[in-house]
């Protein structure tokens, strides 16, 4: 960069910083003002790509806000005539925002021209831009970035649909974003009316249901604790072919069966009977552990050793957090000794370091979980507190559903996490 511009650069910066300030308070007059002479400096020099980016990217979004939106069409065509050809670097910060700029104008472009499309050929256009948009990334731009532009690229094939003589390979396309933003949770589905409609179709929902990965989420009716496994496994080998490094962490741990002798010994120290079900597991898998530490699903863990944590409820949640001292804040000593005499723990899904769930049965061989999270006790309160007035859970469901369902959750997280990847 030539030493006249360096001798501006401070300057620049400055009135680049203003002109983003003014565009986040909505001063969108004044934010162009300070971006044409921000703009100013740069006449004549080599500025470097990122700098102009800086200014493309403020300018068109400003013009939008203030409705000129042909002008900030306009500001867009120049981005990306300006900024396309440009050598770019995987691994430069400053280069990943100038891809920014370009995804940013080329998503501008195919929203605005989809909802002037009249004809098919108009609506092409667009769905080039929003090609274009999904396919300018680098190993240093992570999915969130892309985020944002589904909404767009669903509507512009949604539109496409509707304009093409032939719409089955734009619908196609469609159902198969659809299905990719909805494995993702994406707040467009619930906020654009449009998509929202189209996903709660029997059309798409049979094509959702359809999908490898909802085959796998979906647990099917009444299903066996044997079944959730081979679904589990199943989907650990089609994970395993996609991102072995991420799938490797939800791993099934060695199972364990446990013996009469060991099972009767912890039942007699407890003072407990594990219901039959239960009984039958820790005979036939015993103490079963899912995935790393952080994310780890633990059925009967330590039944295999000489000594278990006492599994009375609140005494198997304080015994996994190391002491939580809500439960002497808020309860009594009897009630606290009324829930560990009648619903006893055995097994934790560990969420994340601040929540976990806890499976458990009462002394009718009833079972249920419950959930908490450290920074919400109130929450958990709200579930914990009805086991305070009665010797029975309040809504009871059996162990293999219990299991099934903590299952589907697991495989959930690996899924979030791989599709996030």
């Amino acid at each position: 960069m030539p030493l006249f511009f360096k001798n501006k650069a401070k300057e620049f910066d400055k009135l680049l910083t203003k002109a983003q300030k003014q565009n986040s308070e909505k001063r969108y007059k004044e934010a162009l003002e300070s971006l044409s002479k921000a703009e100013e400096l740069l006449a004549g020099e080599e500025a470097q790509a990122h700098q102009w980016a800086w200014i493309y990217d403020a300018r068109r979004y400003a013009q939008y806000e203030l409705g000129q939106v042909d002008e900030a069409l306009n500001t867009c065509r120049k981005a990306i005539e300006h900024l396309s050809n440009t050598q770019l670097f995987a691994y430069l910060s400053e280069d990943s925002h100038v891809r920014g700029t370009l995804r940013s104008a080329h998503n501008m472009l195919a929203w605005t021209l989809c909802e002037r499309a009249a004809g098919e050929a108009e609506c092409q256009v667009a769905l080039e831009h929003i090609n274009k948009c999904m396919t300018t990334t680098s190993p240093i731009d992570d999915e969130y970035q892309l985020r944002p532009f589904y909404e767009t690229q669903a509507i512009v094939l949604l539109r496409m649909s509707e304009l093409a003589k032939d719409p089955t390979s734009y619908k196609t396309q469609l159902f198969t974003v659809l299905t990719k933003m909805k494995k993702k949770s994406h707040e467009a589905l619930t906020e654009n009316a449009k998509l929202a409609e189209i996903c709660s179709s029997p059309e798409f929902e049979a094509h959702f249901a359809d999908d490898p990965e909802a085959k796998l989420k979906v647990a099917p009716p009444g299903e066996t604790v044997d079944q959730a496994l081979a679904r589990y496994k199943a989907a650990l080998d089609y994970y395993s072919q996609i991102n072995p490094d991420y799938a490797e962490y939800y791993e099934i741990q060695e199972f364990k069966p446990l013996d009469e002798a060991q099972i009767a010994k912890h039942e007699a120290a407890a003072g407990i009977k594990l219901p039959r079900d239960l009984r039958e597991f820790a005979l036939t898998k015993g103490v079963l552990t899912i995935g790393s530490y952080e994310t780890k699903l633990a059925i009967l863990e330590h039944w295999d050793e000489e000594k278990i944590a006492e599994p009375g409820l609140v005494n198997y949640i304080d015994y996994c957090w190391g002491g939580r001292p809500e439960f002497e804040e808020f309860y009594k000593p009897q009630q606290i000794e009324h829930v560990d005499k009648h619903f006893f723990a055995f097994g934790a899904q560990y969420i994340d370091d601040n929540c976990h769930e806890y499976l458990f049965f009462d002394s009718e061989g009833n079972f249920d979980s419950i959930f908490m999270d450290q920074d919400s006790f109130g929450y958990f309160q709200e579930d914990f507190n009805p086991l305070l007035k009665t010797t029975k859970i309040p809504n009871p469901q059996s162990f293999s559903a219990l299991f099934s369902g903590q299952i589907t959750d697991v495989i959930e997280k690996l899924q979030q996490q791989i599709n996030d990847e």
